[in-house]
């Protein structure tokens, strides 16, 4: 459902729509969204096994969800500049990931599996990715000299939205299906996009650093990077190979070895070192950044620091760049 003003911002931008069919007043269609949506969150409350099974078996919660939330989230609103009208559509926005994540929680983990079949990764990436013309940008820009000029960037938009959709991400990531939907190539522009937006925020990170023994003092950007880092590090050297290619997996090399070397953060250091090492497993690149003096002094730099870890876990990747060299 539209309002006509809603459709006449979408004629503008070449979509096409029905203005015939369309609400006349957004504020109208605002308050109808938030109040079936209070009600399908009722309904989940008093009765969830069966809301739950009728929801997954059917699909309607994703397949509807997405177009409508990508839509707010990634396009303009009528009247979006008034304070009310941000507040009022945020709220719609937070109920209707607030129902996504009832359902995720409520289900099995059968359901969880026909949940992200159905596409409940996708639309949770939707709420944290920028639009397809920013991934684009992005893409283009690795390589180039102003690749990170992240360093101005705003606050993120709706952030309750996207740590409501990180919630639902990690749920899933208890199941291998997770790490396999991303190496689909049908769902190849999603780790692209994440791939893409760590390189825009590369400088910002080391930049604005939170502490995990503090969690309210951990920006957003940290903890959406972490999360993608997490989702990223299973990728085969094979996939990276073919879908990113050379020149790409190099500029990423120097971003992963920042972050394993510089960043305070354990989830975000582990997974940049676990790609660090697995890119290096191509001599190419393992070559291209020892090298170099400063590669070289930073590899140097990231062993002694991981050595004073007590995780022992990460030694294995270090042996990785050992046997690499």
């Amino acid at each position: 459902h539209k309002s006509r003003a809603q459709a006449s911002i979408m004629e503008a931008g070449g979509v096409a729509t029905t203005p015939m069919l369309a609400w006349e007043g957004h504020l109208d269609l605002v308050a109808t969204h938030a109040m079936a949506l209070r009600l399908i969150l009722s309904m989940f409350s008093q009765h969830p096994d069966e809301v739950t099974a009728e929801a997954v078996q059917r699909g309607c919660i994703v397949k509807h969800w997405h177009g409508h939330l990508a839509y707010f989230c990634h396009h303009a609103w009528p009247w979006r500049e008034k304070p009310e009208m941000e507040e009022a559509m945020g709220a719609v926005l937070i109920l209707a990931m607030r129902i996504a994540e009832h359902l995720v929680w409520e289900s099995d983990d059968n359901q969880q599996r026909q949940l992200i079949k159905q596409g409940m990764l996708t639309l949770c990436c939707t709420m944290l990715l920028p639009d397809a013309g920013s991934q684009d940008a992005m893409w283009a820009a690795i390589g180039s000299d102003d690749g990170d000029r992240a360093g101005t960037d705003p606050p993120l938009p709706m952030p309750e939205v996207k740590m409501i959709a990180g919630t639902i991400i990690v749920r899933l990531m208890q199941l291998p299906e997770a790490y396999s939907f991303f190496q689909d190539p049908k769902n190849l522009r999603l780790p692209v996009a994440m791939l893409s937006q760590l390189h825009h925020w590369w400088r910002l990170l080391l930049k604005e650093q939170g502490s995990a023994s503090v969690l309210v003092t951990v920006p957003l950007r940290e903890r959406i990077a972490a999360l993608h880092l997490a989702l990223l590090s299973r990728l085969t050297i094979e996939w990276c190979l073919v879908h990113l290619g050379l020149g790409h997996m190099q500029v990423f090399c120097a971003a992963f070895l920042d972050l394993w070397r510089l960043h305070p953060n354990v989830v975000l250091r582990h997974c940049a070192l676990r790609l660090f090492s697995s890119f290096c497993q191509l001599h190419l690149l393992f070559v291209s950044v020892m090298a170099n003096e400063s590669g070289a002094r930073a590899v140097s730099e990231a062993v002694h620091r991981t050595l004073g870890i007590w995780d022992m876990r990460e030694l294995r990747h270090v042996m990785r760049l050992v046997i690499a060299g």
